[in-house]
């Protein structure tokens, strides 16, 4: 290993090919699939960029080409291997210090919820959140050795190749009144939205235009759709509401939580600053977005309103 490429390594575990290897899955030309070792639940999965990348606006066609199918395929592993059955997980990427990243290498982290239970006659699922405020112990961190092995097998077994090319369910629809109201741009499948309950000022979603519940159902052309409509978006999000820190997070849940705006599949755009409402707060963002029956009200409906009528003149 070059000197230039060590120094990299002790910053970042990800740069370092023994410590990637220890955890490696599987991997395809770009990415690769680890399983977490600070994991939140059993079946924490990490994607790599296995060069050296610092966030999702940095990808390059040919990174962001591959992403969506290796998203399917860390997924479908996650849910096949410790959480049969089910269809909830987590997909979170934090970019920039302020998002509180902790690792300066693009990762995207797939987090299973375990069902635990049944609620009011619906289904109750771990609050991993919660507990990882509370700071519980997660015992089965011990050894991840059996954990990466049997991730290597599923993807060494007769795995159908998967990849974001189904797109052959969900139908177009129109969202909601108070949803379409805070439309502030919109692409060939993608409306970008603003939350109309943010937990902090300048929270999105991206919608796609056809009724589909999952990542997997996209269409090709929804997929690169949804790269270029990205970058346009967050970038005019970073631009009203970031700062020197350029941070911000992206976030998918799919099932298994307490509080979601709509069924559609929707990805949350947030902007982090060195100093907003959840600096030194850790994880209590998520918590507030996922496990939060009644998160806190930040902004007036006024306030909204004013807010999507900038976005809609900066587009």
């Amino acid at each position: 290993m070059a000197a230039k490429e060590k120094l990299q390594a002790a910053k970042d575990p990800f740069c370092d090919s023994n410590r990637v290897g220890r955890q490696l899955g599987f991997s395809g030309r770009y990415f690769a699939c680890l399983y977490d070792v600070i994991a939140r639940t059993d079946g924490h999965l990490l994607l790599i960029t296995k060069e050296h990348k610092a966030g999702l606006l940095d990808l390059t066609t040919q990174e962001t080409g591959e992403l969506f199918s290796m998203i399917n395929k860390s997924v479908k592993a996650s849910m096949d291997l410790w959480n049969v059955g089910e269809n909830a997980y987590c997909l979170m990427i934090r970019s920039g210090e302020a998002s509180g990243r902790t690792v300066d290498h693009f990762h995207i982290h797939i987090i299973p919820r375990k069902r635990v239970g049944m609620k009011d006659g619906k289904p109750a699922y771990d609050n991993i959140y919660e507990k990882t405020l509370q700071g519980e112990e997660r015992p089965f961190l011990a050894s991840i050795e059996e954990e990466v092995k049997m991730l290597r097998r599923d993807f060494e077994g007769a795995r159908p190749a998967i990849s974001a090319v189904t797109g052959n369910s969900g139908k177009f629809a129109a969202l909601d009144p108070e949803l379409s109201s805070n439309v502030f741009y919109e692409s060939e499948s993608w409306s970008a939205v603003y939350n109309p309950k943010p937990i902090i000022e300048g929270q999105a979603l991206l919608v796609p235009k056809r009724d589909i519940s999952d990542i997997s159902q996209l269409s090709r052309e929804e997929a690169e759709d949804l790269a270029r409509t990205y970058a346009k978006v967050m970038t005019i999000l970073l631009k009203m509401y970031g700062d020197e820190s350029r941070s911000y997070i992206t976030s998918m849940q799919t099932g298994g939580y307490v509080s979601m705006p709509l069924d559609r599949m929707h990805i949350h755009l947030i902007v982090r600053r060195n100093v907003d409402r959840y600096t030194g707060a850790g994880d209590h963002i998520y918590y507030d977005l996922y496990e939060n029956g009644s998160p806190p009200k930040v902004m007036t409906e006024d306030e909204i309103r004013e807010d999507v009528a900038a976005l809609r003149r900066l587009v």
